[in-house]
């Protein structure tokens, strides 16, 4: 119960001292004070002029972004296009070449039988050279076989 009797006897003596009004000012503090005043006003409306031509100063800015912008934005629809007819191409580009892969090689069919036609010829002139040279290396008679 001390600490409590104590603590509100302290606060009722610190009151009143709190409760009296600050002695008035010197005339040089006023003086001061009201020169700070229209410092601080002065440069509020500084300020204030700076932000106007921030503002206008975007705003300016802003409008160009958006004509910038639109250019590209053209370009871009134009890429988008030829991207489009690219891959178009390129889809029926692969479709025809697994078209053509699909269908049987000519070519090659031509080429074996070309390759068949030749060995075949080959042989009958090689057969034909070699009776010729068999049938001449014997010099005999038409006779020869009956004796």
């Amino acid at each position: 119960m001390r600490p409590l009797l104590l603590s509100t006897l302290l606060a009722f003596s610190i009151t009143p001292a709190l409760a009296e009004e600050p002695s008035a000012e010197s005339p040089n503090e006023t003086a001061r004070l009201s020169q700070q005043v229209q410092q601080l006003q002065s440069s509020l409306g500084q300020l204030q002029e700076q932000l106007a031509a921030s503002e206008q100063e975007r705003s300016t800015l802003e409008a160009q972004m958006s004509q910038q912008s639109a250019v590209p934005s053209a370009e871009l629809d134009a890429l988008q296009q030829q991207v489009k007819r690219l891959k178009h191409d390129n889809e029926r580009l692969r479709q025809r070449l697994s078209e053509q892969s699909l269908e049987p090689k000519d070519n090659a069919l031509l080429n074996t039988q070309q390759t068949w036609y030749a060995l075949g010829a080959l042989t009958v002139v090689l057969s034909l050279l070699l009776g010729m040279m068999l049938r001449s290396g014997g010099k005999a008679t038409k006779n020869a076989w009956l004796n």
